[in-house]
């Protein structure tokens, strides 16, 4: 069953921080009243953690992708015990805060889907849209509760706007609004497509606790140690924010999630296997920078540096043919006769005859060059590989993931050990400018470690330098990067980059641990509860913030009240 739709699916490791409590208990006594639960104190605080939990998320979608709500399973059995439910979310309580939201008057959010086209086969799951009125609530109880608004600090007395909510608002009030669990970073699926939201439980053995236990390391090391930023025009960040831009491939398809850049969440890869085995996948997941479009990668920062994009040249290509015993030689996707414009249309094709245990669905009529049927290119990528023909329609690409993905912790690690932040998006990373030889080397070492010391070919994506310096291939290596990086201090000093200075700053401050109410930092194994005496907190940060209940609900009643009394 295929799932059809683009927005981003319910995150129930996010809700709303605990400074909400007093927004959403008389929200939550209201929708149990409804539904006939009034007296009933579990089903309210079911109901008040389901509601914290959606809210949150369509805040988040609103303001990363306005253009998208929130897809969220609807199903009896979507919603299993287990680390991966860690807020313990029941389907009733869900249930009963959708129908609630969706049926109020007028309606707090907007809602479509949940059907099953059988002709097509396509499942299209329930989408949902905070609208203008809800997002009105949460904004006004922001901007009206005095512990978070009322900060006197340039960096946090953005004026939030009734129903506006930016990324730079989103980017300032993070660690105010939004209350996050780590999940495991060893995840296991029991299926292979990317729409499979379905994670199982599984028993941790040596190996498992040692990949979770770096990625552990990287993320911390990460999260301390790598500003992340798009060095985007404030005009372009507003496009990308939209979330209508989609790399569409020669057969029509998109990725399934939105395009977005989460700045203000910590950093936490993780790691995905498939089919329930541990040598199937086990690719990493979960950087914002793997979700953009690539076009947009070339303006990622580290640490206010521009940055470089390394690519293994045709990785999967170049191990099949070391399993036999073979070099690839030249381009993996330009076949004699063909020219360059069908490129693209031969690498997707490859890898997917590759990877399909079957037959692939031909592309669209518009991506074949006129002369050149379906079936005669499959001959020729066929003819091209005859080496590797074996592995065409064996489904060989799922396991060849579990080997890239091991190459690429290789690289991420060594560059980590050597105090360098790297991205990884399986097979190509991005380096701050000036560590891009030293990417290139260990990226070399850590393929050759693992391929019997064959070669492979490494390649450069474009870079906002390159950008910059258009036009003036003459100069030196030195001189390159010293007059690029003149232009990019220049440029990102003009008023089209006001939004970009100003989410720097804020960043640093939450990389320090600073926010309009003080967030500290512990020591590794520390907790709140040792250090104040209030709570436990897990982790080497804290990265949640908690404010004191204020003495009475009667002010958060008298807001909610006031809005509902427009119903």
């Amino acid at each position: 069953m295929i799932y059809s739709g683009n927005a981003p699916w319910l995150d129930r490791s996010l809700k709303l921080s605990l400074s909400f409590e007093p927004f959403l208990l008389p929200m939550a006594e209201s929708v149990a009243k409804e539904a006939g639960k009034r007296r009933k104190e579990d089903a309210v605080q079911n109901i008040k953690t389901a509601l914290s939990v959606i809210l949150a998320n369509l805040l988040r979608s609103h303001a990363l992708h306005p253009s998208y709500g929130v897809r969220i399973d609807l199903s009896s059995d979507g919603y299993p015990k287990g680390q991966f439910n860690p807020y313990r979310l029941g389907i009733r309580a869900v249930r009963t805060v959708v129908r609630y939201l969706a049926n109020s008057n007028p309606s707090l959010i907007h809602k479509k889907g949940g059907n099953f086209d059988k002709v097509r086969g396509l499942k299209y799951p329930t989408e949902i849209w905070i609208s203008d009125y809800l997002k009105g609530a949460l904004l006004a109880y922001l901007t009206e509760d005095k512990s978070i608004s009322n900060d006197t600090n340039k960096l946090y007395s953005i004026p939030i706007t009734r129903n506006a909510f930016g990324i730079n608002e989103y980017v300032s009030k993070y660690n105010l609004i939004y209350e996050r669990v780590d999940l495991s970073s060893i995840r296991l699926r029991k299926g292979s497509s990317k729409s499979e939201r379905s994670f199982i439980e599984f028993e941790h053995n040596e190996e498992t606790r040692s990949m979770e236990a770096h990625l552990d390391r990287y993320n911390s090391f990460i999260s301390s140690n790598a500003k992340l930023n798009l060095f985007l025009a404030d005009e372009k960040m507003v496009k990308l924010q939209k979330g209508n831009d989609h790399d569409y491939d020669e057969f029509g398809y998109s990725d399934s999630e939105p395009s977005s850049a989460d700045l203000a969440s910590p950093t936490r890869l993780y790691r995905v296997f498939n089919d329930g085995r541990f040598d199937h996948g086990g690719r990493f997941y979960g950087g914002w920078w793997q979700s953009i479009r690539k076009d947009y990668r070339r303006f990622i920062t580290i640490n206010g540096r521009p940055t470089v994009e390394v690519d293994f040249s045709s990785m999967q290509l170049a191990m099949l043919y070391a399993q036999v015993g073979r070099q690839l030689e030249g381009d993996a996707y330009v076949i004699d006769g063909f020219g360059p414009e069908v490129r693209p249309l031969v690498k997707t094709t490859t890898l997917k005859m590759i990877n399909a245990p079957g037959g692939i669905r031909s592309p669209l009529k518009s991506a074949l060059p006129e002369g050149i049927s379906w079936k005669g290119l499959q001959e020729a990528i066929l003819a091209r590989h005859k080496a590797i023909a074996e592995f065409f329609g064996s489904g060989e690409g799922i396991r060849l993931q579990r080997l890239d993905s091991d190459i690429a912790e290789e690289v991420i690690m060594t560059m980590m050990d050597k105090g360098i932040p790297v991205l990884p998006i399986h097979d190509s990373f991005i380096v701050a400018e000036g560590h891009a030889e030293e990417l290139s080397a260990t990226m070399v070492n850590a393929y050759q470690r693992r391929m019997r010391g064959r070669a492979i070919s490494l390649k450069r994506s474009p870079s906002l330098f390159d950008e910059l310096l258009a036009g003036q291939e003459q100069l030196s290596i030195n001189e390159r990067h010293n007059v690029a990086l003149r232009l990019f201090l220049a440029k990102r000093e003009t008023p089209d980059y006001e939004g970009y200075r100003l989410r720097e700053e804020l960043l640093d401050r939450a990389r320090s641990g600073v926010s309009a109410r003080t967030t500290e930092v512990w020591p590794l194994g520390q907790t709140e509860s040792t250090s104040k005496g209030k709570f436990p907190t897990t982790g080497p940060r804290l990265e949640t913030s908690y404010f004191g209940m204020r003495g009475s609900l009667n002010p958060a009643k008298r807001l909610w009240d006031r809005f509902m009394s427009r119903r």
